[in-house]
């Protein structure tokens, strides 16, 4: 129902999560591993029960992180594909208390909000540093925006890297190292 998990009791969040867990492994006919807090919202509880649910992966949407090693429950992102502004990006961070995230942005990705420019940042400063790009965003919001034409072109300008490993979540979760 992509409820808001700290806002449940620990059974109605274990419930929630085992049977959305099933329904989806039995319409894809494969198993899922990774999970994504519904509007970002966590807390302990929802990252216990997440794990004794079966998954080995959760999303957060902790942004301007590029960390290659995060608790694999409180997985940070690089950033979500929609255009944001400024004031937006510091408030969400500061909601989340994304210090880290909001340090990054400034610091190293030149508090950019156009995703073209920030994409290309983040890239090169992965490229020469190290690190995991992981953007993120949901298709209605894409299709709202009339972003489709803006993400093939940031994911062309960053495709094809001989040194780069292209990962889903799932996959993501073996080259990781624990916080």
């Amino acid at each position: 129902t992509h409820a808001v998990l700290p806002q449940l009791t620990q059974d109605a969040i274990l419930h929630e999560l085992v049977t959305s867990k099933t329904v989806l492994e039995d319409v894809a006919g494969q198993p899922i591993t990774s999970f994504c807090y519904p509007k970002g919202k966590f807390n302990r509880v929802a990252r216990q029960q997440v794990r004794a649910a079966g998954y080995s992966l959760a999303r957060t949407t902790l942004s301007f992180r590029i960390d290659a090693r995060f608790d694999p429950f409180l997985m940070p992102t690089s950033f979500q594909f929609v255009p944001h502004t400024v004031a937006i990006h510091v408030r969400h961070a500061v909601k989340e208390w994304n210090l880290k995230g909001l340090l990054n942005w400034w610091r190293d990705f030149g508090t950019h909000s156009d995703l073209v420019a920030l994409v290309n940042v983040m890239f090169q400063y992965i490229l020469r540093q190290g690190g995991i790009l992981h953007i993120w965003g949901h298709s209605w919001e894409i299709e709202q925006e009339n972003l489709w034409d803006l993400l093939d072109e940031v994911l062309s300008a960053i495709s094809h890297h001989p040194d780069v490993l292209y990962l889903t979540n799932a996959q993501t979760v073996g080259t990781i190292r624990a916080a």
